[in-house]
C-alpha cells in the first residue's frame, strides 16, 4: 500500500506515454486504447485490487492522451486553407529567431475576416518567416501588432522511427500552422506594456553594441533571436548550449539563491516550524515562477515550478509521507495539465532525475 499511489501515478503517465507511441495517425488511436480498456476490464474480472487501480490510470492516461491529440489535430490548419494566403491582423507572441533580414515569429491572430475564420482560430499561434527588405527600417518587435497577409502551411513531420517529430513539437507549443508574410501593410507598436517587453527594450539599449548582448537576452528572458552564429557554434562546441534554454536548472538557481537569502533572514526572528517553512519556502517558488514568466512559460519551466511548489507546500504543512509522495503528485499534475508532455524527452529526464535524488538521499550512508 506504500508505494500503490505511487506507481498509479507512474502507470498513469506511461498510459499517456503508450498512447504517444501509436500517435502516426488519428486512425492508430483506437488501437492503445482497446488495448488498455482491455486491461482494466481484465483487472477488474480478475478482481486483483494490487493492480485494477494502476491498471485504470493506465488507460486513463491513454485515453487523455488520445483526446487530447484528437482536438489538436481539428485545430490544426485544414488541408483545403493549405497554402492559402488570409490578410488579418495579428499579435507578435514572440520572437523566436533573427537573422539578418530573416525573422521567424509566433503570431496570435487578433482579428480575423469572417470568410476564414474556419482556417484560423483565435486562440491558436502561427510560427510564421518574414524576410524584411533592405529599405524597411522598422523591425518588428515583440508585442507589436501587425496588420499582413499571410501565406499558410500545414505542419508536416516524416514519420521515420526515431526521428525528429516536427508536427508534435508544434503541437507542444501550441502552433497549428506555418507559412511565411507575404507583405505587411501596418506595424502598430506594442499597446500593451509588460516586464518582458520593457526588460528587453532596457537590455538592448544598455548593451546595444556589446557582444555579449545576445548571451543575457537569451539567459535573462529565454530570447535567443539575437545570438549570432559564432556564439551559437561556441555554445555546441563546449556543451554549452542546452544553458541558453531557460529549463529547471535555471528556476533550481533562482530558487536556491532566494531560499538561502530568506533563511538567512528567517534566523533573525523566532517562528514555529510551519510558519518558517511557508516564509522560507514560497519567496523561492514566487521567485522561480516570476523568472519563468520573463521566459515566456515553456514546458520544462512549468514542470520545474509545478514540482518547486509541491515540495514547497508539502514542506510547509510537514506532510508526513513517503518522499516520493509530492514526486507523484507533480507528475500526474504535469499530465493532467498538458498530456503532450510526454511527447518532450525533458519530461522524462526532468521527472527521472528528481526521482534519482529522492532515491539517493534517502539510502543510508555506508563507509
Amino acid at each position: 500500500m506504500k508505494f500503490r499511489l505511487v506507481a498509479t501515478s507512474i502507470a498513469f503517465a506511461a498510459g499517456a506515454a503508450f498512447a504517444a507511441s501509436w500517435a502516426a495517425n488519428w486512425q492508430a488511436y483506437f488501437a492503445p486504447t482497446l488495448i488498455c480498456y482491455s486491461l482494466v476490464l481484465l483487472a477488474l474480472f480478475l478482481r486483483c485490487q494490487a493492480h485494477a487501480l494502476p491498471a485504470l490510470a493506465f488507460g486513463f492516461g491513454a485515453v487523455l492522451f488520445v483526446i487530447t491529440a484528437l482536438s489538436y489535430h481539428q485545430k490544426t490548419l485544414p488541408s483545403d486553407c493549405d497554402g492559402s494566403t488570409i490578410s488579418a491582423d495579428f499579435l507578435v507572441d514572440d520572437l523566436v529567431e533573427t537573422n539578418g533580414q530573416q525573422q521567424r515569429l509566433l503570431l496570435r491572430p487578433v482579428r480575423v475576416p469572417e470568410n476564414a475564420k474556419h482556417c484560423l482560430a483565435e486562440d491558436s499561434k502561427l510560427r510564421i518567416s518574414y524576410w524584411r527588405r533592405s529599405n524597411e527600417a522598422q523591425q518588428i518587435r515583440y508585442g507589436d501588432e501587425i496588420s499582413a497577409s499571410i501565406k499558410l502551411r500545414k505542419p508536416h513531420s516524416s514519420l521515420n522511427p526515431g526521428g525528429f517529430n516536427y508536427v508534435s513539437w508544434l503541437w507542444r507549443k501550441e502552433v497549428f500552422a506555418t507559412g511565411y508574410i507575404k507583405s505587411i501593410t501596418d506595424i502598430s507598436p506594442a499597446a500593451r506594456d509588460s516586464i518582458r517587453s520593457e526588460l528587453n527594450e532596457d537590455i538592448q539599449r544598455i548593451l546595444q553594441y556589446h557582444p555579449s548582448n545576445g548571451m543575457v537576452l537569451a539567459l535573462a528572458l529565454a530570447e535567443r533571436h539575437e545570438l549570432t552564429d559564432q556564439q551559437w557554434r561556441q555554445a555546441r562546441e563546449t556543451g554549452l548550449a542546452h544553458l541558453l534554454a531557460i529549463s529547471g536548472l535555471h528556476l533550481g538557481l533562482v530558487a536556491g539563491l532566494v531560499l538561502l537569502i530568506a533563511a538567512l533572514i528567517g534566523r533573525l526572528f523566532v517562528m514555529e516550524y510551519g510558519l518558517a517553512a511557508w516564509l522560507v519556502g514560497f519567496p523561492a517558488v514566487v521567485a522561480a515562477g516570476f523568472y519563468a514568466s520573463l521566459a515566456g512559460w515553456p514546458l520544462s519551466t512549468q514542470r520545474a515550478w509545478l514540482m518547486l511548489l509541491i515540495f514547497a507546500v508539502a514542506a510547509a504543512i510537514n506532510w508526513r509521507t513517503p518522499k516520493f509522495y509530492p514526486w507523484a503528485f507533480a507528475l500526474v499534475l504535469c499530465v493532467l495539465i498538458q498530456p503532450l508532455n510526454v511527447l518532450d524527452a525533458g519530461f522524462y529526464l526532468s521527472f527521472g532525475a528528481v526521482a534519482l535524488l529522492l532515491w539517493f538521499l534517502g539510502q543510508p550512508a555506508t563507509g
